[in-house]
């Protein structure tokens, strides 16, 4: 019986294979599926951090059009490549990604060209006051202001207006094309309201994607999406790179307390019509440190264990990467280990992960994004894409 690789149940629908799986898959030869790839026929192919590649559901369907195309039309490889992705110019400088400020963007290490990236803020209300995020309050003020004020911040999404004024301007500097990439819909409405401002659009062509995820992976996606830009991808290329890379964005979280997701509104606390028992084991189930993911693909998040101290919670963290990574047949791009507050604790982690992962880019950051609103302050985030 034929076997992915990857196939990882309820931790997504994604599925990697082996070279193998796919030969027999379809018939074709380990030498013609190489040659697919080296021709660019394939243009996302994964590889393991051991340089084995992977091969994904749309990496199967791009082969049997390839072939229907070869056996039906007598295509060579050449026009249908174009057939496929469209006729590469010479350079896409009409294209740029926006996100919004929830996004936690790589700090550029390599002194490589800037990415074609904007941002648009969310709104923070403290109390009678809303804030525009890294615009007039940055993260550690709103932690200030909350503690000041006893008063727990919470977000509202950009306006339609806000994105109609943003999609106008991004039109003016001479973008053709914009890939509107935001948090994930379970925790925030900007998506929806971006979708809806972008149906306005006439001069300019906004693709709206819902990144189910927020944080260090989602800036770790738009970092990706806006390095496929700058090497010149197609829109059809980009598009699919899209479509691939969703579902493998992982993240790990883990908070000081329970407390700011139940009193958010993220986690439900007990019905008052409960018992008293259940409210009292949840005050004390809110000194543990919980360890929560946001499932590959999906954008919900599931508590995998509550730890009693933050050093139990972050090896927790890390053995839960390396599982996660030899789900996946050893395919990883990059890393980001995101703090707010808990920098010692960050650093001991990303020891850990460089050991493990000596030859993959990993980026150590303070949180810039708006990720601790959601769960609260005192938070460490292990991601990768």
């Amino acid at each position: 019986m034929l076997r992915p690789y990857y196939k990882p149940g309820n931790k997504s629908d994604r599925s990697l294979y082996k070279i193998g799986y796919v030969t027999k898959l379809l018939g074709i030869t380990s030498r013609t599926l190489r040659y697919y790839d080296q021709a660019g026929i394939l243009p996302h192919v994964k590889r393991s951090d051991g340089g084995i590649r992977l091969f994904d559901d749309e990496d199967i369907a791009i082969i049997k059009e390839v072939r229907r195309l070869q056996s039906e039309n007598g295509l060579s490889l050449e026009e249908i490549k174009e057939k496929l992705y469209g006729k590469k110019t010479a350079g896409n400088s009409d294209i740029c990604v926006l996100t919004d400020s929830t996004a936690t963007l790589p700090i550029a290490v390599d002194g490589s060209e800037k990415l074609p990236i904007e941002i648009i803020p969310l709104k923070i209300i403290l109390g009678d006051k809303t804030y525009h995020d890294g615009v007039d309050i940055s993260l550690k003020e709103i932690w200030e202001k909350s503690k000041e004020q006893n008063v727990r911040p919470t977000t509202s999404p950009p306006t339609e207006e806000d994105f109609l004024s943003k999609y106008t301007a991004l039109a003016k500097k001479g973008y053709k094309t914009v890939y509107s990439i935001h948090i994930s819909s379970t925790l925030s409405k900007t998506v929806e309201v971006a979708r809806s401002a972008a149906a306005k659009m006439t001069e300019l062509d906004v693709q709206v994607i819902d990144s189910k995820s927020t944080g260090a992976g989602l800036g770790l996606f738009c970092m990706q999406v806006g390095e496929q830009i700058v090497a010149g991808s197609t829109k059809k290329e980009i598009s699919l790179y899209i479509a691939k890379q969703v579902p493998m964005i992982y993240m790990m979280v883990m908070v000081d307390s329970l407390r700011h997701l139940v009193t958010g509104g993220k986690l439900a606390a007990p019905a008052s019509t409960q018992v008293a028992s259940e409210a009292n084991l949840l005050l004390k189930l809110f000194s543990f440190k919980p360890v929560f993911e946001m499932k590959n693909g999906t954008g919900s998040i599931d508590i995998i264990e509550c730890s009693k101290d933050k050093r139990r919670a972050t090896e927790l963290m890390v053995e839960s990467l390396n599982d996660e990574v030899s789900r996946r047949g050893g395919y990883i791009n990059r890393i980001m280990v995101l703090y707010n507050y808990l920098y010692g604790e960050a650093v001991e982690a990303i020891n850990k992960i460089k050991n493990d992962y000596p030859n993959v880019p990993i980026f150590l950051q303070e949180d810039t994004g708006l990720l601790s609103i959601y769960v609260g302050p005192e938070t460490i985030a292990i991601s990768i894409a």
